[in-house]
């Protein structure tokens, strides 16, 4: 009698197994992928808002009344950034005076912003994202 080969019945769930590692790989990666994409907008974001929280700070000079103070200005950060969260923002406002002016001061704005990434199987891990803005006050 003539054996039949055997070869194929032991590697019936092979592809199945393959899939599985590499499906697993796949998605990790494309969720890596999206946060880093949303991670870049929070950084976008927060930029805008600190540009327009510096806007603000101008309007409202240290010799207007009344003065801007820096919750005020985080909560324009907030209505203009629709992504921020008001407990991962930080900011905060002075008014150096301003190096080609010396009898006029700036409105420097400083806004950290605690983006959190989110990966399926992965620790939660917090990136602080930094951005400034610095402009010549209204007198």
């Amino acid at each position: 009698m003539k054996r039949i080969p055997t070869c194929g019945r032991h590697q019936a769930g092979q592809a199945t197994l393959e899939f599985a590692i590499v499906a697993t790989a796949f998605f990790l990666l494309m969720f890596a992928v999206i946060q880093m994409g949303l991670a870049i907008y929070a950084y976008n974001t927060l930029w805008s808002a600190t540009q327009e929280g510096a806007r603000y700070a101008v309007m409202h000079g240290p010799n207007r009344t009344p003065t801007a103070q820096a919750s005020d200005v985080k909560n324009v950060m907030l209505n203009t950034g629709a992504m921020l969260q008001s407990g991962n923002l930080t900011v905060t406002l002075s008014w150096p005076t301003d190096a080609n002016l010396s009898s006029q001061k700036d409105a420097l704005v400083n806004s950290t912003y605690n983006y959190q990434f989110q990966i399926p199987f992965l620790t939660t891990f917090t990136l602080p994202l930094k951005s400034n803005a610095q402009m010549l006050a209204e007198q």
